[in-house]
């Protein structure tokens, strides 16, 4: 994905396009991951780091759920790996893939792409001319067994950003530790959207002072939360606040 919108700032002086957030919402995803430093040694390199990682994109994408089935997809596609930029031709191997990835620094990937992710995102939102709405909510890897935050923006449907969570602590604790630099990071994103767990003090007051709008669903299996919330509603005029019951539990609206 690419966009058509170009980047005026792009000849002024200082300018770099490795960081401007116009110059990387007009990339394609195959230029951001060419644009990564190949840590492996130009002797003996058949392959760019960008037409490798451009294959396994694509692949995932294709239903080849494993490095194995990446390289055999490609195998039989020679148009697609030139597409890709490959000029050899034979096709990679999963040898070729394994030396890679005990050669490239995930911490360098995952920038490129958050990079991208959030010029794309901020793109989005300056044409919408309003903030976006974006969820956040705990997940766990699967076969990993390592619990992450995941900030889904609702707007767009992209995963844009994941924070792992450490052994020793919980999803509360990490998004403590975390929302701060997130809200700073992100400042396009308006509303977020939270679960019952997330319904704390210091999450209210963190989204407050950085003048962003929360939405927790609280249900009945958050017991002592939401009879709390019952009473402190019923408090407040009737005509600006209303209690709403649905089918197989209650919220508050």
């Amino acid at each position: 994905m690419s966009s058509s919108t170009r980047c005026f700032a792009s000849d002024s002086p200082g300018h770099d396009e490795k960081i401007c957030a116009g110059c990387l919402a007009e990339k394609s995803l195959l230029e951001i991951v060419s644009s990564i430093d190949d840590p492996r040694s130009r002797h003996g390199r058949r392959h760019e780091i960008g037409s490798l990682l451009g294959l396994l994109i694509v692949g995932l994408l294709c239903g080849a759920n494993t490095v194995k089935g990446c390289v055999v997809f490609a195998r039989h596609r020679r148009p697609l790996r030139k597409r890709l930029g490959f000029t050899h031709k034979i096709c990679p191997s999963q040898s070729t893939y394994t030396r890679l990835f005990k050669a490239l620094p995930v911490a360098a990937l995952r920038e490129a792409l958050g990079q991208w992710l959030t010029a794309l995102a901020a793109l989005r939102a300056e044409r919408s001319k309003r903030g976006l709405v974006a969820s956040v909510d705990g997940k766990a890897l699967r076969g990993t067994g390592q619990h992450v935050l995941n900030i889904f923006v609702q707007d767009w449907w992209h995963l844009l950003d994941m924070r792992e969570v450490a052994q020793k602590k919980n999803e509360l604790s990490a998004l403590n530790e975390t929302l701060d630099e997130m809200l700073e990071k992100y400042p396009f994103l308006a509303i977020f959207t939270f679960d019952a767990m997330f319904a704390q003090h210091t999450v209210v007051e963190k989204l407050t002072r950085h003048n962003r709008m929360g939405i927790f669903q609280i249900k009945d299996n958050q017991p002592e939360t939401h009879r709390r919330l019952q009473r402190w509603f019923a408090k407040l005029p009737r005509e600006k606040f209303q209690t709403r019951s649905v089918e197989k539990g209650g919220t508050i609206s």
